[in-house]
């Protein structure tokens, strides 16, 4: 049976590889063996590419401990996720200082060149669990391509194993996805948020009794909302583990 960190980590790998329109013919725990890979998910590609696939989540502040703390307090009797405030990183220094961390920490890891055929690090932010969701949260329409190239990440990388490295938001302000690879600069890619994807507009609230909470509850129907969403998201982790 895999790993249960490979079936945590392969979602976000998936997501990658919907961003990059890659031909999967399957997604692989890259440590079967009980033998550490240096990659956390294998992906075969349709022409028989291996990528081995170095997960990690970016914590801005060092936040992750202090609201993986609240999440759990606010958990109910039934150990049910509940609500607790607290706010996302808007440093810019600290979500550079952080990415930057993950580079040097993941870069140390040992890889066999004959496992993979490349090696990627995919670093996440914005990870839509209890305890992550904010604290790990980049608001990226604030970080530009210069902010990242300035901080001169590349050294580091091109001395890795890593031939391409990734930021990418599970959950942000817009579709955003940062990539680098050897030889090149950091580049920022952009999607439209699709039309389905929207939440109500103004007229929608002002004119419609169903969005009227909205604005007699405001902070309810918010609280409601994140419950509803983490309850989701727990019942499809849930199914995909069974």
């Amino acid at each position: 049976m895999p790993r249960d960190h490979f079936q945590h980590e392969r979602p976000h790998v998936e997501r990658l590889a919907q961003w990059l329109e890659l031909p999967v013919a399957e997604y692989r725990d890259a440590n079967v063996d009980g033998d550490e890979s240096g990659a956390d998910v294998l992906v075969v590609l349709q022409d028989g590419c291996r990528i081995g696939v170095q997960v990690t989540i970016i914590d801005p502040g060092g936040a992750i401990a202090a609201e993986k703390t609240m999440a759990t307090m606010a958990r109910d009797a039934n150990g049910q996720p509940g609500v607790y405030a607290t706010w996302a990183q808007n440093n810019l220094t600290k979500v550079v200082d952080a990415i930057a961390r993950s580079v040097a920490r993941k870069s140390k890891i040992s890889v066999s060149p004959a496992q993979f055929d490349q090696l990627w690090l995919l670093m996440c932010s914005g990870v839509p669990e209890p305890g992550l969701l904010v604290s790990t949260f980049i608001m990226t329409s604030w970080l530009e391509i210069d902010t990242l190239n300035a901080a001169d990440l590349s050294p580091q990388l091109l001395r890795s194993n890593y031939n391409r490295t990734f930021v990418l938001p599970i959950v942000g302000m817009e579709q955003a996805l940062y990539c680098w690879s050897a030889g090149a600069k950091w580049e920022k890619i952009t999607q439209q948020e699709p039309a389905w994807t929207q939440g109500p507009g103004v007229f929608d609230v002002r004119d419609k009794a169903e969005y009227s909470e909205w604005l007699t509850d405001t902070e309810g129907a918010f609280n409601r909302e994140i419950e509803k969403c983490l309850r989701e998201f727990q019942q499809k982790r849930s199914r995909d583990d069974g």
